[in-house]
Order: C-alpha cells, then structure tokens, then sequence
C-alpha cells in the first residue's frame, strides 16, 4: 500500500494572546467564526506537510529566525479529517539553514471544545448576564476590611422638645389626675406640656419658659410638690397624640469619590444600613425590604410610649417578609430626666400647718388651763397647775424647735438628671449611616469581580459568553460530553477530561484577541 502524498495543511500565528496554561482563551460561537477570524491572522502557511501528529513536533521549511515571533498554530490532515486542530508552539529549533522544528501542543479549547457540550453542573464563579442592584446576593468570601460612612440621615425627630411634667394633679387645678387613655394603654398619672426647647447646635433656646409652671407649683402650691412625679424632655413631635412618624432610607448605587464597575459592590455586606440609637445599633439590608421602589430603601414607623422613662422605637416594615418587623427594630431609651428643686420649709409649713395649728392651740390651752387652776385653788393646787403650765409651755418650746429645725433644711433635689450628653449635643435621635468598605478595599473587591465575576453555587449550564468582551466561568465536578450533533468524531475522551479540568480550575473567554488580559474594557452585560 502507497502512503499519501503529503497534503496537511500548516498556518503559524504570532500575537494569539491566549496562553497554554489556559487562564485565558477566545470565544467563538461557531466553528466558521473560529475559522473565519484566523483566516485573517496567518502568517506563514505550509500546504504540502506530512500528517501531524497532536503533541508532537514538525519540520518546516523556514529558518528559526524568520518563526520566532510565532506563537500559535493550526492544522488540517486533510487526507484523514478536514478540520483545524489549534496548538500552542512551545519551541523552534534550528535544523539548518532552510529547516526548522516545531515544538507544539494541542489547544483543547479551541480545537474540541466547539465539538463538545457541557451540560449542567455545580457553578462557584460566572460574569453574570444581569448585573442591576440586588439581582446578586450570594455571600463572597473576600475581605471587606473596615466599615466607613458613606452617607448618613436623621430621623424626623429631636430638633424641638416638649418639656413634660407627669404628676398626681392636674396642674390647671390642682386636683386629682384624672389620667389618660393612649393607644390603649391607660396611664392615672396627668402628662402636661409646661414648655418648649429648640436645640440648634448643640445649645438649647427655651420657646416656652417651664419654669415659670414649677415655680408657681414649688412657691404657692407647695403642698402639690410631692405630686410632682417626674418632668422628662419628649421629641415635639410626640407630645401631641404620639403620633407615628415615619423614616425612608434610601440606597444612593454609587460611592462618594469611588467608581464602582460591578453593582454587587451595592449589596450586604459591602453595602449597607446600620442605624444607631446613639449607645447601640442594627445593621440592615436593603435588599430585604421590599417597599417597591426598585433601589430596596428601608422604611421604618417610629413610635413611642407614654411612660416617664420614654422609649422610642423604629420598626422596618416590608422588611425580611414581614409587613412590620418588630423582632427587627431598634430601641432607643435614655431620654433627658430633669431635676428641680422645692423650699423644704415651705414644703414643711403646707404639709404640717394644720397639725401645727392644733398642736400650738392645744398647748396654749394647757397653759391657760394650768394658770387658771393655780390660781383658783390657792396653795394646795398649785403643783397641779403649775405642771400643766409646765407642760404647755414645753410643747410650745418643741413646735417651736421644730419649727426652726426645718427651716434650716436646705432645699430639696427631686428627680434626677440623665441622658443629657447626646440631647445637649442635638444628637437624640436615631441615625442611619451607610456603610462600605474603604477606598483602598471597595478597589480590591471591585477588581476581584471584574476579573472572576461572581459567587454562584448552584447548578446551571456554563455560560461562556454573559459578557460584551469577557466572561469568566469555574465550575466544580464539570463533565464535557461529545455533542450529539457533531459530523466529526473527533473529541476524545482524553480532551474532554482535560476541558472539565479547565473549566473546574476557571478559564476567562476573551471576545476580542487585541484585548486579551485587559480588564480596563468596558464588559457589560449581555442582558
């Protein structure tokens, strides 16, 4: 039997920017724009080669000078198959002056994987085809550094503060409280305005002077003091009904001084909510609120109580399923307790002037009726009255020490200052500030996206090609099939396994050769 003419086919490349260790190759979406786009890139070519053989060498007829900047080649045994195999040249020796050998090896991406399909398996990492605020939310295992504020609100209250006096009386008449009844929730104790204060810059400026309302109790109503229960400062914006208020967040996808390429970067925990009561705080995520206006802002209802020791709760709703969260809220006490100050002599006179008047009465008639014995009885009866006397007289000198002991106490200190240090500053309020990494981190986590897209862990078909120039895809436990539909017999099994393992180990597909490694391209998308 005559062995075949040499007829295979040899086309050397220079400048394939896609390299053997297959971190990066070229996408193609069909065998004729594989061979379409080489056709153009052929630098040298050798029509009558003897049969190459894969992962082998070739003898050309070319110096090694002339093929040194050659990187790639393909070929055709056109005598056996007539379709292109792709090698990357490992070597060129010089044989002599004419000759030269080529060291090669098989590219099994781009020579079997057009022949192959891969069908659905376990995908860790993908540039993803939709990219928009909260589409992508599986936890990253990449260091987020530090937290810093990217921005910050105020919720709708503490500016201006109600001066609120809870006491046993009502203070217009100075009788019996008759309590209140407040979303449910019945209080016996009398809750009267008795001023206003408006913080601005730290510094309070008194609207309505309270202490005039004190002072008239502590001076004219003395006997009312002990009735005073406590005086607290409340937000205005709850003295009148407590009503609810309510407090929208909302996510801003961008960074104060930082462009951000991949819109993961916008989403817990590189982005999110943290709202402060001023002594603790609870984060939250944005992309668990469902209040429908696409950017995931976190509304919340704050409410408040009617106890003296006041607190104040913010309750996210539509938030984590829930129409109002309230294992989610947060809860802010401490509100500013006031102290005053009460004569405790006065205080003294109109609690004890009735029991004073009939002490004093009948210790002055002890005396008169001692006088008037001693001296209707003549001598015998005169120890009698004169101990009477006695007598009176002592009980006056005890009233009247008594008297004095308690004018001598100084005045008395009710209630207690406290949580003054946040209100003093205009700060008694919740906060929410927006959190992200630093500069120097949101850099590293938004290269490491743009360079190995994102987490995906389920099982999908691999895509290739979800971006307009690159798309990298790693999968774990990849099986490659020969394609039902390929004319060629022609993916062994040896390439298949060897194709599974690249793509378990992650490969990036370049749409463009002249970009190969460039991750400064715009890759948007292809939704």
């Amino acid at each position: 039997m005559l062995a075949p003419s040499p007829n295979s086919k040899i086309q050397l490349f220079n400048n394939i920017n896609i390299d053997i260790n297959y971190e990066h190759t070229l996408y193609f979406a069909s065998v004729s724009a594989q061979n379409s786009f080489f056709a153009q890139w052929v630098v040298y070519s050798a029509d009558k080669a003897i049969y190459v053989r894969e992962n082998g060498r070739i003898r050309l007829p070319f110096t090694a000078d002339t093929l040194i900047g050659c990187n790639y080649l393909r070929y055709q045994n056109t005598g056996y198959l007539n379709r292109w195999f792709y090698a990357f040249i490992k070597n060129i020796f010089y044989i002599n002056d004419n000759t030269c050998e080529i060291e090669f090896e098989i590219d099994v991406i781009q020579s079997f994987k057009l022949y192959c399909e891969i069908p659905a398996c376990w995908i860790e990492r993908n540039h993803v085809y939709e990219d928009w605020v909260g589409s992508n939310r599986v936890e990253e295992n990449i260091s987020i550094g530090e937290y810093v504020v990217d921005s910050e609100s105020k919720a709708p209250f503490g500016n201006n503060w109600s001066v609120i006096m809870y006491s046993s009386f009502n203070p217009a008449n100075y009788e019996a409280a008759g309590g209140e009844l407040v979303k449910g929730m019945y209080s016996a104790l009398e809750r009267t305005e008795i001023g206003k204060i408006s913080i601005a810059n730290g510094s309070g400026v008194w609207v309505v002077d309270a202490r005039d309302k004190i002072k008239d109790i502590v001076t004219n109503h003395a006997d009312k003091v002990e009735g005073v229960i406590s005086i607290v400062l409340t937000p205005t914006e709850f003295e009148g009904g407590l009503q609810d208020l309510v407090w929208t967040i909302k996510r801003d996808p961008k960074f104060l001084g930082v462009n951000v390429n991949n819109n993961k970067l916008f989403t817990a925990p590189f982005y999110c909510l943290y709202v402060s009561t001023g002594s603790e705080g609870k984060l939250y995520d944005f992309d668990d609120s469902t209040t429908g206006d696409g950017l995931g802002s976190i509304t919340f209802n704050i409410e408040t109580d009617l106890a003296p020791t006041q607190s104040v709760s913010a309750i996210p709703i539509s938030y984590k399923g829930s129409s109002k969260n309230f294992s989610e809220m947060c809860i802010m006490t401490g509100f500013p307790q006031c102290a005053w100050v009460s004569d405790s002599f006065k205080t003294y006179l109109a609690e004890n002037s009735a029991n004073l008047l009939l002490s004093s009465a009948l210790a002055v008639g002890q005396i008169a009726g001692g006088i008037a014995i001693a001296g209707g009885s003549g001598g015998a009866a005169l120890p009698i009255g004169g101990g009477m006397i006695v007598s009176g007289a002592m009980s006056v000198g005890h009233i009247l020490a008594d008297v004095d002991k308690a004018s001598r106490i100084p005045p008395k200190v009710s209630g207690n200052i406290t949580g003054t240090a946040l209100y003093s500053m205009g700060n008694k309020t919740f906060r929410g500030y927006i959190l992200r990494p630093r500069d120097e981190y949101v850099k590293i986590i938004d290269d490491y996206f743009t360079h190995y897209g994102y987490a995906i862990h389920k099982v999908e078909t691999p895509a290739i090609h979800n971006r307009e120039n690159f798309t990298f895809i790693q999968t774990k436990g990849c099986v490659v099939r020969a394609s039902a539909n390929n004319e060629y017999d022609a993916c062994n099994s040896a390439a298949r396994a060897k194709i599974a393992q690249i793509f378990d180990k992650g490969i990036t597909f370049w749409v463009d050769n002249a970009n190969v490694g460039n991750y400064k391209v715009r890759n948007k998308p292809l939704e």
